[in-house]
């Protein structure tokens, strides 16, 4: 949605965040195991970390 609205009239900034978000979305499905993303995923701004996404395991039972 947001790369549409750049064809109609959005700041062009909406399309770099658009690739972001593309990008963000692949890296969950990636980085699992299972290759299916998590229903909880955290995401870390501090630059020291070099994991910038944490995925939540959850058993059945509602256990982590």
């Amino acid at each position: 949605m947001l790369a549409l609205g750049v064809l109609h009239g959005l700041d062009k900034t909406h399309l770099e965040l658009a690739a972001n978000l593309t990008t963000t979305c692949y890296e969950m499905y990636r980085r699992a195991a299972t290759g299916l993303t998590a229903d909880i995923v955290s995401m870390n701004i501090d630059l020291h970390v070099g994991t910038d996404i944490f995925i939540q395991v959850i058993s059945a039972a509602g256990n982590s």
